[in-house]
C-alpha cells in the first residue's frame, strides 16, 4: 500500500509540475486580441447597412438582407431579384487586414472579392465566374 501511495504522490507532483509549466507558458504568451468584422464595420461607419433592404430597379423588386453570424465575425448576405438569388459571406481576414466576400448564385456562378473604403463609400471589387 505504501508503494501505491508513493506512486500516487509522485504522479500528483508530475501533474502539478506540468500544470505549472503550462500556466507559465500561457502567461508568457502575449495576449492578442482578434479583431472582428463587426469592429471593422463599426470603425468604418458602415454598421447602418446591416438589415433588410428593398427597392425597385427597372420595374423589378430587389431584396437585400445582410445579417450578422458567428458573433459578428461574418455577415451573411442574400439578394433576390425576380428569379435570381444570390448568397454570400463577408469576413475579415486579420492576417491580411482585408474584408473579403465569397458568394454564389442560383445560376451556378461564383464571386470572390475584396471590400475597401473609397472616399465615403464601401466598395466591393469582385471577380465572377460562370
Amino acid at each position: 500500500m505504501g508503494n501505491l501511495m508513493r506512486k500516487g504522490t509522485e504522479m500528483n507532483k508530475i501533474q502539478t509540475y506540468i500544470t505549472g509549466v503550462l500556466l507559465f507558458a500561457l502567461l508568457l504568451t502575449p495576449a492578442k486580441a482578434q479583431l472582428k468584422l463587426g469592429d471593422v464595420i463599426t470603425d468604418a461607419g458602415c454598421d447602418w447597412a446591416i438589415g433588410k433592404w428593398a427597392g425597385m430597379i427597372e420595374g423589378e423588386k430587389i431584396e437585400l438582407e445582410w445579417k450578422w453570424a458567428l458573433d459578428k465575425h461574418v455577415i451573411l448576405s442574400n439578394i433576390k431579384a425576380g428569379e435570381y438569388q444570390f448568397c454570400g459571406m463577408i469576413m475579415y481576414v486579420a492576417s491580411r487586414d482585408e474584408v473579403v466576400e465569397m458568394s454564389a448564385d442560383n445560376e451556378g456562378a461564383t464571386q470572390t472579392g475584396k471590400w475597401r473604403i473609397e472616399g465615403n463609400a464601401a466598395v466591393l471589387r469582385f471577380e465572377m465566374t460562370d
